[in-house]
């Protein structure tokens, strides 16, 4: 009920993961983003899903079928996805002078699905949350350097953990 409440009174986009409408999804992404101010954010999940090692490898194994390269340079991941820009790079387009905060968390994983959720709250271990503003100015534009400079940023949050 919560997300129907809020979802009818805000403006959001879910985005579909499986879809073949990469494009449209995109716009909605930089609409949603565009008139944003100061007092204004967005979350969006890079990674698309929960991370375990299954998904892992698999989203590594289709990497490494289209760029091989970027697949030797994310290989370094053992807790997180490796993440998807397009989304994240549509959304700062929609709002060029936006800043950019990483969210890193350690203890949501035992709610991996809404079915584990009743049976694991209350949570018997604490959650941690990192947080790391990125000012506006270090923000490459160009697609290319974003996606490397995103996936740096990425495999650090990896690396330094909580």
């Amino acid at each position: 009920p919560c997300l129907d409440i809020v979802g009818n009174r805000v403006p959001n986009h879910f985005v579909d993961r499986g879809g073949d409408a990469t494009d449209l999804e995109l716009a909605a992404l930089r609409d949603l983003a565009k008139g944003m101010d100061a007092r204004d954010g967005v979350v969006i999940y890079p990674e698309g899903t929960v991370a375990n090692e299954d998904r892992r490898r698999r989203a590594m194994e289709h990497i490494a079928a289209r760029d091989p390269e970027r697949a030797a340079r994310l290989g370094a991941l053992t807790r997180l996805l490796p993440p998807r820009h397009a989304g994240t790079k549509a959304l700062r387009d929609g709002c060029p002078h936006a800043d950019l905060v990483f969210v890193d968390h350690v203890g949501f994983e035992v709610l991996a699905s809404l079915a584990d959720a009743p049976a694991r709250i209350p949570l018997a271990e604490p959650v941690r949350v990192k947080v790391v503003r990125v000012p506006r100015a270090q923000i490459p534009d160009d697609r290319a350097e974003f996606r490397a400079w995103f996936d740096e940023r990425w495999l650090a949050l990896d690396r330094d953990g909580l």
